[in-house]
C-alpha cells in the first residue's frame, strides 16, 4: 500500500485539534507507507491555521493546512475526497478524537488482510468518573461484538480508511442535502455498501472521542438519537425508495418506540435513571425513524 492521505476536518476546536495532531505524531507506522496529513479548516476565519503551523516543521510526516470556506459537514468531507484524488487511500479522523499509537497501522493491516474497499475502527467515548453514570452506557461509533476483519454494512467517517479508486469508480460523494443535519457519513457508507463495496471492521484501530460538557446533557444525547433515526429513514428513502422498504422502516420505528417506552418504564423501576435513559434513547430513535419517513430533517449543524 502506498499513498495514504490522512484528512482531518475541523471547525473552531483548536485545543482538541492540537491533541489529535499530537496523537498522530506518535503513530507506529508500517514500513514503506507514503503518508501525509491535511487539516481541512471549515472556519473561514482560519482558526486552525496556527495550530498546524506550530507543529508542521517537527511533524514526522508532511502536514499541511487548507481552509474550506464553504460551510457544512458534507462540504468539508468532499474537500477531503478532492484532496485525496491522487492518493491510493484516504484516512479520515475527526478533530475531537485522539488515536491510539497503532490506529493507522491497524486500519492498514486489516485492509491488506481483507482487500476491503473501506475499513472503519471503533470510536469509544473518553469518559471520566465524574460524569453522570448513564453516560458510561452510551457507546460511540463501534460494534462491540464485531470480530476483527468482519464485514459490516455501514461505517462512519470519524475513523476510516477508504480506497480512492473504488470511490472514483462509483462516483461516491457526501450528500450535500445532509450538509447541516449530520448523518452524511452514514449515507455515504450505506451507499458504498449498496453498490457492492466491501466495508470491514478493524477492532483495534481505536480513536478515542472527547465528550465536551455540551454533549454530556440528556437533551443532547436524546436529540442525537432522534437525528440518527431520521437519517436511517432518509437513507431508506434515497437508497431504496420502494414501498416495501419504507413500510419495513415504519414497522421498525414503531417497534423501537413501543419497546423503548416499555424499557424506560420497566428498567426505570429496577435501575433508576440509567434504565430510563437507555429505554428513552431507543424510543426516541424509533420516533426519529417515523418522523424521517414523514419528511422531518433536523438541521442540527446549521450556522447563522
Amino acid at each position: 500500500m502506498n499513498g495514504v492521505l490522512i484528512a482531518i476536518p475541523t471547525f473552531r476546536r483548536p485545543h482538541l485539534l492540537g491533541a489529535l495532531l499530537d496523537g498522530l505524531a506518535k503513530q507506529s507506522l508500517p514500513d514503506g507507507l507514503a503518508l501525509s496529513a491535511l487539516v481541512l479548516d471549515n472556519d473561514a476565519a482560519g482558526s486552525a491555521r496556527n495550530v498546524v503551523r506550530d507543529r508542521a516543521c517537527a511533524f514526522p510526516f508532511p502536514l499541511s493546512y487548507r481552509c474550506v470556506k464553504v460551510p457544512g459537514l458534507s462540504a468539508v468531507r468532499n474537500a477531503a475526497l478532492e484532496a485525496a484524488s491522487g492518493s491510493e487511500f484516504l484516512a479520515m479522523i475527526d478533530d475531537d478524537e485522539v488515536p491510539e499509537p497503532r490506529w493507522l497501522a491497524e486500519l492498514v493491516r486489516v485492509q491488506r488482510a481483507t482487500g476491503a474497499d473501506a475499513v472503519v475502527g471503533p470510536v469509544p467515548p473518553r469518559l471520566s468518573l465524574g460524569m453522570p453514570r448513564w453516560l458510561h452506557g452510551l457507546g460511540g461509533a463501534h460494534f462491540e461484538r464485531a470480530r476483527d476483519g468482519q464485514r459490516i454494512s455501514e461505517g462512519w467517517s470519524g475513523n476510516c480508511l477508504v480506497r480512492m479508486q473504488t470511490l472514483k469508480r462509483l462516483a461516491l460523494r457526501f450528500d450535500p442535502a445532509l450538509n447541516f443535519s449530520g448523518g452524511e457519513d452514514q449515507m455515504f457508507f450505506r451507499s458504498l455498501s449498496s453498490c457492492g463495496g466491501v466495508i470491514v471492521y478493524a477492532r483495534d484501530a481505536i480513536a478515542w472521542e472527547d465528550v465536551p460538557p455540551e454533549r454530556r446533557s440528556l437533551q443532547f444525547v436524546l436529540s442525537r438519537s432522534f437525528r440518527r433515526g431520521t437519517t436511517l429513514s432518509i437513507c431508506d428513502r434515497r437508497l431504496k425508495g420502494t414501498a416495501g422498504a419504507l413500510v419495513l422502516r415504519a414497522a421498525k420505528g414503531a417497534a423501537h418506540l413501543v419497546i423503548g417506552v416499555a424499557k424506560a418504564v420497566t428498567l426505570g423501576m429496577l435501575q433508576g435513571p440509567d434504565g430510563i435513559v437507555g429505554g428513552s434513547l431507543q424510543a426516541v430513535r424509533g420516533a426519529g425513524m417515523l418522523a424521517g419517513l414523514a419528511g422531518a430533517h433536523p438541521q442540527a449543524y446549521r450556522r447563522e
